[in-house]
């Protein structure tokens, strides 16, 4: 009996030693369960975020982007607004010089007409000293006494026209010398280029705008290309398709080269004021431009 109920004794100790294994068993599957399913919430956790980071990521680019484009198009409008100042501005400027061209046309006209009318009035008043000399002639008395008259009307004449003459010179401005710089008015600097610099300027006394190029002489290769520039612009005068040359002169270290102005600036400044250029004006710039450099070819001269 003893014997029987040590044996189930051990038997229950041995199921309870079982039991306790086996529920240590489930605890630590429940726990490494329990790890798992917490580290696979992580796991998804952490692609969510990732998910929400690429997406924010994403949705930053985008905004940079459009305030990129938004820049650039604000970049554009107001180089826009730039050119059109530029262009209402050198509209401004032409409309002025075609004003001022016109009051020079206008006294140079007025001058050419006084002149008519001073020569007509020479014409008349030796007329009628022709006739007071012919009737003196015809009348009875001493050719000593004629010598004298006559002599005596041709000095009145001529003192008469030199009062005239002088009348005229004090009523007009004396125009000062166009070959000497001090006598010209700078007004800009309109461009620079390999030899020198150009820029905007007037004659004292006279509203003509001009552009006088300053070359600096530094060397003997210098001055032959200055020579040679202002032999160019002396050709050029008898085209009219060829920028005028008006005057050439030096000093002891420059030279100037005095030109007509080109109010409507180059080539490139028409294509950046209307970006496309209409058929019949770049018909008309081609012929000009053609035309222009067959004149210079027939003379030997090649525009670089």
């Amino acid at each position: 009996m003893r014997r029987e109920s040590r044996e189930e004794e051990e038997k229950e100790v041995q199921r309870e030693k079982m039991s306790r294994k086996e529920s240590g068993e489930e605890m630590r599957n429940q726990i490494n369960a329990k790890r798992r399913t917490e580290s696979r919430e992580e796991e998804e956790k952490e692609i969510r975020m990732e998910k929400v980071s690429r997406k924010e990521s994403k949705e930053e680019e985008r905004i940079k982007k459009n305030a990129k484009k938004r820049t650039k198009s604000r970049e554009e409008e107001e180089k826009e607004i730039r050119m059109e100042k530029m262009s209402r501005k050198e509209s401004k400027e032409e409309a002025r010089i075609k004003k001022n061209a016109k009051k020079m046309r206008k006294s140079r006209e007025d001058e050419e007409t006084w002149m008519e009318s001073r020569k007509e009035t020479g014409e008349e008043e030796r007329a009628n000293s022709n006739d007071r000399e012919e009737s003196k002639r015809r009348s009875p008395k001493s050719p000593k006494e004629g010598i004298i008259t006559q002599k005596r009307s041709r000095e009145d004449d001529s003192a008469a026209d030199e009062n005239e003459s002088k009348k005229h010179h004090a009523d007009s401005p004396e125009l000062p010398d166009p070959l000497a710089i001090s006598n010209y008015q700078f007004h800009s600097e309109l461009g620079e280029g390999t030899f020198g610099k150009v820029f905007l300027a007037t004659l004292r006394n006279k509203k003509q705008n001009v552009a006088i190029k300053v070359i600096k002489k530094t060397s003997k290769i210098s001055c032959v290309k200055i020579k040679t520039e202002s032999n160019v612009l002396r050709i050029a005068k008898e085209n009219p398709y060829l920028c005028q040359g008006f005057a050439a002169f030096q000093s002891q270290s420059h030279s100037f080269l005095i030109m007509e102005f080109a109010s409507g600036g180059s080539l490139w400044d028409q294509i950046a004021k209307y970006q496309r250029l209409e058929m019949s004006r770049v018909l008309f710039y081609s012929a000009e431009i053609a035309c222009g450099l067959d004149f210079l070819h027939d003379r030997g001269i090649i525009h670089r």
